[in-house]
This record gives structure tokens, C-alpha cells and sequence, in this order.
């Protein structure tokens, strides 16, 4: 493909963000409900249960001790990369929020769905605001390894091959990986930290190949929910009680990052699916 395609191409992304900007300034978002809550009556309501399902301790014994030496590095190392490390820790906790709901109720409609992953998409985005606002700086790329590398939890979303999906989407990362590798080679705390970071996404890749083969795990547990206090753990605080009700969250800016994401995952695999809640009707509609 020669550079003047991709810069058509490029120019036809850049057309299509600006209509999906558009289409999402004036579209309410969805609230997220309530843990054990579901909307529209598309899935039962499901009683909150303090043991876990069986699908979520096989995800906590795959990544938890992987998910555990990465934090106390993020920790040890400080900074910028201790800075970002709990939005980190809340999306794998929304992640986990969601196996858990998944497993207590048959598959809710598009937007309930929706509603759910929206607390993880806007870290994600937190997290890239915060990466790009720190350019020029000695962690630059260890918080690029972190931003790129992230959506790959959106596998939750995918069907039928989620597992090879967390592997595409991950290696986006490996770019700034392998250059925290080089300009930090024989500093130990940084090269654990970068193993520990691929660690999570081989060991995730494993767990939803062996538990999650077509798609994410619906049912498994009827009536299992997750505790409301671990939800509201991770979830992003709100004002004090009293005052109005907080207004819905801004619709997440259509991502120039998100679009060039998928673009370069279709050109590495047939395979890629997007994530269901992403798309849009103005995105089906237009021909890129």
C-alpha cells in the first residue's frame, strides 16, 4: 500500500471521527446501572451473591498475582506510573465487575451491554489524556504501553474469538514496550515491571481461550451478582448527598485512538471483530 492510499485513508478516518463527534454530542448516553440491576427488562434481576462464580475465580487466579506485582512496582517506581496505576487497577476491576454480572444473567440487550463497559471506556480515555499530557517525559512510554495496551480488556465484547483478540489488541503496545525494555535495560524494577505488564495479557489471552472460547460467559451463575461494594469502589466518586442528582457523563469523544485501532487491527487479521457497543449507526452507514 503505497503513502498516498494511506493518507486517503488516513483523511477518511479523520471524515468519519468528525461525523461519530457530532452523532455523540447530541445522543444521551445510558447511564450505568446499578450493580444486580438491568435495564428494559431484556435480563433477569439478579440477587447479589458474596461468592464468587466459578468463571471469576478462574479469572482472579490467572491474573491477580500478575495484576499484584505490576501495582507494587507502579508503586515502587513512582511517578508518573504510580500516579496512573489505580484508574488501572478499577479497569480490571470493572472488568472483573462485568464476568461476574455476565455469569448471573442471560445476554442483556446492546445497550445494557453498553452501559456497563462505559465506566471502563472512560478510564481508558483518562488514561490516554493523561499519557499524552506527559510527552517528552522520562515515562512517556511506559504510560503509552499502558494506554495502547488497555482496550484489549474489551474482549468482553467480542465474538467469536475474543482470545485472539486480546492478542492483537494487545500488541499495540509492544512498540513502547520494547522501547521501556531498551532505554531501561539493567534496572531491574523496570524490566519486572515491563514483564509483569505483558504477564497480565498472556495469562488474560489463556483465560478467555479456556473459559471464554466464543464470547464471554453468559448464565453460567443465575442470580450471581457482584457485591455493590466493589463496584462502587472502583466507580468514579460522587458528590455529597443531598445536593441534585449528578448529571449523565459525558458521551465519550469518538477517539481518533479507537479508529486507528481497529483500522490497524483489520489490516493485521480477518479475524477482528469490532466491540459490539462501539459501533455506531452513522459508522455502518459510511463506507471507509
Amino acid at each position: 500500500m503505497s503513502v498516498q492510499n494511506l493518507e486517503s485513508i488516513v483523511k477518511r478516518l479523520e471524515t468519519v471521527t468528525a461525523r461519530l463527534e457530532a452523532v455523540s454530542t447530541t445522543n444521551k448516553p445510558a447511564l450505568a446501572p446499578k450493580p444486580g440491576s438491568t435495564t428494559g427488562g431484556s435480563a433477569p434481576t439478579a440477587t447479589a451473591s458474596s461468592a464468587p462464580p466459578p468463571s471469576v475465580l478462574q479469572y482472579d487466579d490467572a491474573v491477580e498475582g500478575s495484576l499484584k506485582t505490576f501495582f507494587g512496582l507502579s508503586e515502587k517506581i513512582g511517578g508518573d506510573i504510580g500516579s496512573i496505576a489505580p484508574k488501572v487497577r478499577q479497569v480490571f476491576d470493572h472488568l472483573r465487575n462485568y464476568i461476574w454480572f455476565a455469569a448471573g444473567t442471560s445476554e442483556p440487550g446492546v445497550e445494557v451491554i453498553k452501559s456497563k463497559l462505559q465506566p471502563i471506556q472512560q478510564l481508558i480515555e483518562e488514561i490516554g489524556g493523561f499519557k499524552d499530557s506527559k510527552r517528552n517525559t522520562d515515562h512517556f512510554n511506559h504510560l503509552s504501553s499502558v494506554s495502547e495496551g488497555l482496550p484489549a480488556v474489551f474482549w468482553v465484547s467480542v465474538k467469536p474469538t475474543p482470545a485472539p483478540f486480546v492478542k492483537e489488541a494487545f500488541e499495540a503496545s509492544m512498540f513502547y514496550v520494547n522501547r521501556v525494555r531498551k532505554d531501561y535495560k539493567g534496572k531491574a524494577e523496570h524490566e519486572d515491571w515491563v514483564k509483569a505488564w505483558i504477564e497480565i495479557f498472556n495469562e488474560l489471552q489463556k483465560y478467555v481461550r479456556q473459559v471464554h472460547t466464543t464470547g464471554v460467559v453468559y448464565n453460567s451463575a443465575p442470580g450471581s451478582a457482584p457485591p455493590s461494594s466493589s463496584a462502587s469502589s472502583s466507580a468514579p466518586s460522587k458528590p455529597a448527598s443531598g445536593g441534585p442528582p449528578p448529571p449523565p457523563p459525558p458521551p465519550p469523544p469518538a477517539g481518533k485512538f479507537l479508529i486507528i485501532f481497529r483500522f490497524r487491527c483489520m489490516l493485521k487479521s480477518e479475524n477482528f471483530f469490532f466491540p459490539v457497543f462501539l459501533l455506531s449507526k452513522e459508522l455502518l452507514m459510511i463506507n471507509i
